[in-house]
């Protein structure tokens, strides 16, 4: 479940303090050692300075290297990243009045969009009023993970990401909705545990009114699975090959699944669709069970 952390002192850190000390605890996969830095990221959010010298930092280096490793939008800038963790900042501007910048805002940060994570995140407030979220919780283990299920959310609290709090995500447990700061553009800083999770686990969009499953995301996967679509669509007998080859050896379950189904669509046998009853993921055997008669 989500877990609150307010900060009640003025303590600070310069970013490369704070790198110093969570290289030094957090580790891969493990949720408690991110935890343990919760109290080094309010002071870092205390560093009122920190971010403006980063911007001006690569305003002086003409932009050269700017952000070339960050995979996400414009909301999101990398300011650090290792094998077990990255940190980054993200930006949550208001609404514009106007409704075709407002749309587009709603797209690009994702506003009113429940959604989980299959990663653990630890997040504070270093600008503004911060965005505010509704949170509620699921059972990862009961869920089979298609669009259209049922599933029972169960409403945990609406709260701000302001400064001086910081907020701890956990995978694959908790959904929420991000809502617009109201009152003055905000900034976050969040540090991401990278893990296994990352890639065995599925993430879900959530239609929170009617508690179901909405959508799948595919996240930094989706390229991939772009390239299972079109090997189904234009495929020939060495694709068949690829494909098997996948379905039965890849380490993501969904990307096992959608190659059994890439296979169906080539074929159109049942054979193929029977292979998924015998795959070590749940979700996915679950899945072909419904698929099946």
């Amino acid at each position: 479940m989500p877990i609150l952390f307010n900060d009640t002192s003025n303590k600070s850190l310069e970013l490369k303090e704070f790198i110093e000390i969570a290289n030094s605890k957090i580790e891969f996969d493990n949720i408690d050692s991110l935890l343990s830095i919760k109290d080094e990221l309010l002071m870092l959010g205390n560093n009122r300075n920190f971010f403006i010298n980063y911007l001006n930092e690569e305003l002086k280096d003409n932009l050269s290297g700017f952000q070339s490793e960050n995979s996400y939008n414009e909301q999101s800038f990398l300011l650090y990243n290792t094998d077990d963790y990255y940190i980054r900042a993200t930006y949550w501007p208001m609404l514009s009045e106007n409704s075709i910048i407002k749309n587009s805002q709603n797209q690009v940060f994702s506003y009113n969009y429940a959604h989980d994570h299959n990663f653990a995140l630890l997040t504070t407030g270093y600008k503004g009023e911060g965005y505010w979220t509704k949170i509620w919780q699921y059972d990862y283990n009961k869920t089979i993970g298609y669009v259209g299920e049922d599933v029972q959310l169960d409403f945990s609290i609406h709260t701000n990401l302001c400064e001086k709090r910081a907020i701890f995500y956990e995978p694959s447990k908790d959904i929420h909705i991000q809502l617009p700061p109201t009152t003055e553009d905000s900034l976050a800083i969040n540090v991401i545990l990278k893990s296994y999770n990352q890639f065995n686990m599925k993430q879900y969009e959530f239609d929170i009114p009617n508690q179901k499953i909405s959508g799948l995301i595919k996240g930094s996967t989706e390229s991939k699975f772009g390239i299972i679509d079109l090997a189904s669509k234009f495929g020939d007998d060495e694709t068949k090959n690829f494909l098997m080859e996948l379905s039965k050896k890849h380490c993501i379950p969904h990307i096992r699944q959608e190659s059994i189904i890439a296979l169906h669509k080539l074929e159109n046998t049942k054979n193929h669709l029977e292979m998924g009853l015998q795959d070590n993921d749940k979700s996915v055997r679950k899945y072909f069970e419904l698929l099946l008669p």
